[in-house]
This record gives C-alpha cells, sequence and structure tokens, in this order.
C-alpha cells in the first residue's frame, strides 16, 4: 500500500536494521563531531563547554534518552532483553565503521 501525498511513509522497527541505525546516528552527529575545534576541548576544561561542545553534548544526550526509553517502553524482561540487544549491536556497527560516536547505553 502506498502512502498519499499527505502521508510519510511509516518506518516499521522490523525494517530497521543495526548496520541501518548506526549510519544514520552516524549521520545525525557527524554534523557536531565533525565542528569540534581543538579550541573546543581545551575550552572545555577551562571555560566550560563551547556553544559546539554544548550541541554535541545535547544531540549525544537525547540520543542516550531515546535509547533508554526504547528499552524501558516494554513491559517483558524478554523484550526489553531483545531491544538492549538491538542497541548493543548498532554499537559495534558504529565502532566497526568509526561513525562519530557509538550508541551510549
Amino acid at each position: 500500500m502506498r502512502a498519499s501525498k499527505s502521508q510519510e511513509p511509516i518506518l516499521r522497527t522490523s525494517d530497521i536494521t543495526p548496520r541501518g541505525l548506526a549510519l544514520a546516528l552516524g549521520l545525525l552527529e557527524g554534523d557536531n563531531y565533525k565542528a569540534l575545534q581543538p579550541f573546543d576541548y581545551l575550552q572545555h576544561l577551562s571555560k566550560g563547554p563551547s556553544d559546539r561542545v554544548r550541541k554535541y553534548i545535547t544531540t549525544n544526550e537525547k540520543i542516550s534518552l531515546w535509547v533508554i526509553k526504547s528499552i524501558l517502553y516494554y513491559d517483558t524482561v524478554s523484550s526489553q532483553s531483545e531491544v538492549f540487544k538491538f542497541f548493543t549491536k548498532t554499537a559495534f556497527v558504529s565502532r566497526k565503521y568509526s561513525l562519530a560516536h557509538p550508541v551510549v547505553i
């Protein structure tokens, strides 16, 4: 069934792979990560985070919170375990392809 022009296609959980999610998260975080300059790291140690560092931290925290909410969404431990395994596989893929930052769990 095709989505009408007024509706966006719905992405089902079964359509998402660890590799696909890792690439999507890498793209999402990549721009923030690439924007960081050496001075940002030094400023973070002395004066606190720069705007670029804050933006990177905020994006990372949003992703981390989304992962936690996704795991805790289910009531049964077995379902939570399956979601946790999926994100763990995603983190390994992120590390394998040296993406901006692996999923933080």
